[in-house]
């Protein structure tokens, strides 16, 4: 039961990322994330690493 609701969840992030939604994804990742496995988690993890890198960008490197 919890695999189908961590599922469900990370489902649930995916739409929110697709609508540009970061915040709501944000918090659907981290109930997907309380009811992952260790294995499951991984993937989680790598997610919510790409929602920071959109939500905080870094800014190019200006060449000298």
């Amino acid at each position: 039961m919890r695999d189908i609701l961590r599922s469900t969840w990370e489902g649930a992030a995916y739409d929110a990322y697709q609508r540009g939604q970061l915040r709501d994804a944000d918090a659907a990742l981290k109930k997907a994330g309380s009811l992952a496995t260790s294995e499951k988690r991984t993937t989680i993890e790598h997610n919510q690493a790409v929602l920071e890198i959109d939500q905080h960008p870094v800014e190019p490197r200006q060449s000298a």
